[in-house]
């Protein structure tokens, strides 16, 4: 897995327009100049923990001194102004109430709870340890390597810097790219004790300085371990239900933030300063155990897409006005095209629950091969083509029924227009049954994130996508009966085949698109 190299920062930490006195302004341009030239070599950051609904814990943080206060000053005179989401508190307030039960992994072994129970001084650099150790590391593998470090006396400079690198490269494997971390640790545990005796550096600058660290950490060190906010730390959990919720953009644009220090900026134009310290833990367990990567738990979460009236309305006539045209136009004529259809309709949601239910028991797979998915797919075509067929037998059955009827009654036998109708209600039924379907999915997924479509389509709202995907099957299933049933009465293979072949191209191109989405590094 390879990672590029991003600037620390994207603009000054002062803009030119504010009151601050000139000379501070060049001196911090000066400085963060000279930090755009610095590459941060490592992964991003992970977590640090929540307590509550409204503020980290914290004990044992540092005062610090009228520095500090006035750096804090200086970073509220850069925030940009930005238009706050609509209903943002209320989506905030919900995921608090997700959260009060503290049961995610951040909780009780995030970054913060490195050295817990040590003075201020020797906390800190634990904190900094912790964090520098966090990056691409699950939060149990990384609270287990600041454990063993800790019980074997290498959680400060002094240690870290006497140790054998192979020592602390395997107390701390098996986190993530854990040799350079080693090295990386003897560095910080050198400039530590020469320039800060022994203690860690006080400011965003200074820590962004030290090898292996960047943005995020800064952060969250310099959040934890000197209580003082200078931005939001934003790892990837923060950065997906940002952009998943909508609550971020690229500058000028609607489009979705691409990385986590996008994310950073856009959040901290709007979001109170007060909200800037807790909103990380807070996301990061809500990332962790609901609004998930893979497989998102959707129907137990409490935050709801608003929509109005008019707006379900109009979502509807969009996934449902063609058909409802097509019923009342031609089906509602004649009573047993109204059959054909309500008994498709029956018979094809209930072998696709059937189906989904055979399935669910092997999902998600924990491989990212092609062959178990493509399995899955040819068995489910299969299934329905064979459905499909029983339907054929039983339109003959019901063809010869209406032709016998009609001699008693001194009628004419069906003509093609009817054998036609009959095949377009069972597809408009076939149609129907799948839209249904996937609504329903929608509520309860079995087969990945409800999400992915609309993280795929940022600039089409989730009900409208929905609405459009529910036409395209009412419309690809309604024309694929046609298709299929005229192939089985003219002995015709090429339409015969041609349905199932559709459906196998189309079910692999998106399985296979969703994998890259899935495991892509």
């Amino acid at each position: 897995m390879s990672h590029t190299s991003t600037p620390c920062f994207s603009e000054p930490l002062l803009p030119s327009n504010t009151n601050t006195p000139s000379s501070v302004v060049e001196a911090s341009n000066s400085s963060m100049s000279q930090l755009r030239v610095f590459k941060v070599g490592l992964p991003d950051i992970e977590e640090f923990a929540y307590k509550g609904e409204n503020q980290l814990t914290q004990s044992g943080k540092s005062a610090v001194g009228s520095d500090m206060a006035l750096m804090e000053s200086e970073v509220d005179s850069c925030r940009l102004s930005g238009e706050s989401p609509a209903h943002w508190e209320k989506v905030l307030e919900g995921i608090r109430k997700m959260r009060g039960s503290a049961d995610a992994p951040v909780d009780t072994m995030g970054c913060e709870k490195a050295g817990a129970t040590l003075p201020p001084k020797e906390r800190r650099f634990a904190v900094l340890v912790s964090s520098l150790l966090s990056s691409q590391t699950k939060d149990h593998v990384n609270h287990g390597a600041i454990q063993r470090l800790l019980q074997n006396g290498l959680l400060t400079p002094d240690a870290l810097n006497d140790a054998d690198e192979e020592t602390i490269k395997k107390l701390i494997y098996p986190v993530g790219f854990y040799t350079r971390k080693a090295t990386n640790l003897k560095k910080i545990a050198n400039i530590c004790l020469l320039k800060y005796d022994g203690d860690i550096p006080s400011s965003l600058e200074q820590l962004l300085l030290l090898p292996g660290i960047g943005p995020k950490m800064a952060h969250l060190v310099m959040n934890v371990g000197w209580n003082n906010v200078q931005g939001i730390c934003v790892d990837t959990h923060v950065h997906r239900i940002c952009n998943r919720l909508g609550w971020v953009s690229r500058l000028g644009t609607k489009q979705k933030t691409s990385t986590p220090e996008e994310t950073r900026e856009a959040l901290q134009r709007w979001l109170p300063k007060e909200e800037w310290d807790p909103i990380n833990p807070l996301l990061v367990g809500f990332g962790q155990t609901i609004c998930t990567p893979l497989r998102p738990r959707c129907a137990e979460c409490s935050v709801k897409t608003r929509m109005t009236v008019a707006a379900g309305i109009g979502y509807a006539l969009i996934a449902l006005g063609p058909s409802l045209s097509l019923f009342v136009s031609v089906i509602s004529k004649k009573p047993f095209l109204i059959l054909t259809l309500l008994s498709s309709t029956l018979l094809w949601l209930i072998s696709l629950i059937v189906l989904s239910a055979i399935w669910r028991g092997f999902l998600p797979f924990t491989i990212s091969l092609l062959w178990p998915y493509s399995i899955l797919i040819l068995t489910s075509v299969a299934f329905q083509e064979a459905l499909r067929l029983f339907f054929w037998k039983l339109y003959l059955r019901l063809e010869d029924m209406l032709n016998a009827f009609a001699d008693k009654v001194a009628k004419p036998h069906l003509f093609l227009t009817d054998k036609m109708l009959i095949a377009l209600a069972g597809g408009l039924g076939h149609g129907v049954a799948h839209a249904v379907f996937f609504c329903i999915s929608l509520l309860t997924p079995a087969f990945g994130p409800a999400t992915y479509f609309t993280d795929r389509c940022s600039q089409v709202p989730f009900f409208l996508l929905s609405a459009i995907i529910a036409l395209a099957f009412v419309t690809i299933h309604t024309f694929s009966m046609v298709i299929a049933f005229n192939g089985y009465a003219e002995g015709n293979k090429v339409d015969q085949y041609f349905v199932p072949v559709v459906h196998i191209v189309a079910g692999m191109v998106v399985k296979s698109h969703s994998l890259k989405h899935i495991y892509a590094p």
